[in-house]
């Protein structure tokens, strides 16, 4: 078999173990974003799909409502200092967050990254800057190879 393809085959794209498999379904609703947002569609176009579909008005609404709201204030640990003592959801934080991923469309994985804070990924840390500073207490002899 040839290389890349053994080597796909091993990749298990960050699932925990091959056993585990993902499957999306594409509908509609998934898409009816980008394609109001892609400028493909005349203004008649987007009127006969709101004739269509309710998603058109709905998504219309969510624009209205998390277009203009600025949501900085989602990003870093502020939101998140008394989380541990709150009883019920957060409704100023599920607001702030729901008008971030409005405002990156709609990518989950762009929202952890802009909220940061108690989010990290640690994409901002740099590897062989670490292992310098830990060299000044690890003994020569028990180095990891480089």
């Amino acid at each position: 078999m040839p290389s890349h393809l053994t080597q796909a085959l091993g990749d298990l794209n960050g699932k925990p173990n091959s056993d585990v498999s993902f499957e999306a379904e594409l509908v509609f609703r998934n898409v009816i974003a980008p394609v109001l947002e892609s400028g493909f569609l005349t203004r008649a176009d987007i009127r006969n799909l709101d004739k269509a579909t309710p998603l058109v008005g709905i998504y219309q609404s969510i624009k209205r409502e998390y277009g203009t709201t600025d949501p900085s204030k989602i990003r870093g640990y502020a939101m998140y200092e008394n989380f541990r003592d709150e009883t019920d959801f957060n409704k100023e934080r599920i607001r702030l967050s729901s008008a971030a991923l409005f405002h990156l469309n709609f990518d989950v994985e762009s929202l952890v990254r802009y909220i940061g804070g108690p989010h990290d990924i640690g994409e901002h840390r740099s590897i062989p800057a670490i292992r310098k500073r830990l060299e000044k207490g690890v003994d020569p002899t028990n180095k990891l190879p480089v």
